[in-house]
């Protein structure tokens, strides 16, 4: 082996030491492994007519948004002594913000830590109407699950799962880079649309004017939709809708590179059926098949 390996070798060996035993072993803050003692937990309650918006953006962290059980607004997390906040509470838009400086994340490690620190908890009382949620964490996982009717709904992540769940709105858009996209009995008058770069989307009982979603890799799967135009795009995966209508009131357009295009159990040749009718369904795929099924024929 030689001389330069060698050196290399130890330096390396060093820098292991380093970040593992000195935060064990002294306060250095320099390299440091998280504990249970570096979080604070926070806890507020407001009235139910502080806001009418909720903006939030995290860093790992996961968020859940569930109704409160009584009139009020509560909200908790837990901070970390090097993390950055932004928050605000003094107008009728509730904003917080949660991030960490680029050199903390490297030096600082979560290892081993209760990752029930890193959760975000609001609670919205069911009295709370016409809001919008604006929700942003890189990271972690993004749970909606409110029967409630909000004004408009936009929720992005990265590295984590969206799942929305018995929520009503105008509008509702989701969007996630590594992550599936889940909705379940949801309505919203005007449209909801998606996109994941890596990841399933599952749509169950949603109900929209306009129904748009999109996957890089990975498979749509859309039951008991009912809407009057629906896109469903992915580039590997199979797309399945089964729509509320009949067949004849749609302008149906299925593509696919290599799988079948399947209308009511039955394959057809031809992508383009009732070409002069309004309301469309639009499945496409390079990967697998494409297949509609109408509930009412």
């Amino acid at each position: 082996m030689s001389k330069l390996l060698k050196v290399g070798l130890l330096l390396i060996l060093v820098g292991i030491v380093a970040v593992v035993v000195i935060p064990l072993t002294t306060d250095n803050q320099v390299f440091s492994l998280n504990n249970d003692e570096n979080y604070t937990l926070t806890e507020k309650s407001y009235s139910f007519d502080k806001f009418d918006s909720f903006n939030f953006d995290f860093e790992n962290r996961d968020v859940y948004i569930y109704e409160s059980e009584d009139n009020n607004v509560h909200l908790s997390y837990y901070l970390r002594e090097k993390d950055i906040l932004e928050f605000d509470d003094e107008t009728n838009e509730l904003t917080i913000e949660i991030s960490r400086r680029w050199v903390d994340n490297i030096f600082i490690f979560d290892i081993g830590i209760n990752r029930d620190y890193l959760d975000v908890y609001l609670y919205l009382p069911t009295t709370l109407i016409d809001s919008n949620l604006n929700i942003t964490s890189s990271n972690g996982k993004i749970t909606v699950d409110t029967d409630m009717q909000y004004q408009s709904v936009y929720i992005e992540g990265s590295n984590g799962n969206i799942t929305l769940s018995n929520l009503q709105a105008v509008s509702i858009n989701t969007n996630t880079s590594n992550g599936d996209i889940t909705l379940d009995n949801i309505q919203a008058s005007n449209s909801i649309t998606g996109e994941t770069s890596n990841g399933k989307v599952y749509l169950d009982q949603v109900v929209s004017d306009e129904i748009d979603f999109d996957t890089s890799n990975g498979r749509i799967e859309a039951t008991n939709i009912t809407a009057l135009d629906v896109t469903l795009e992915s580039s590997n995966g199979k797309v399945f809708l089964s729509i509320n209508g009949n067949m004849d009131d749609y302008k149906i357009d299925l593509s696919t590179s290599l799988g079948d295009r399947i209308v009511n159990d039955f394959e057809i040749s031809s992508g383009v059926l009732n070409s002069t009718e309004s309301n469309s369904v639009k499945l496409e795929t390079s990967n697998g098949d494409v297949e509609v099924q109408f509930l009412n024929d």
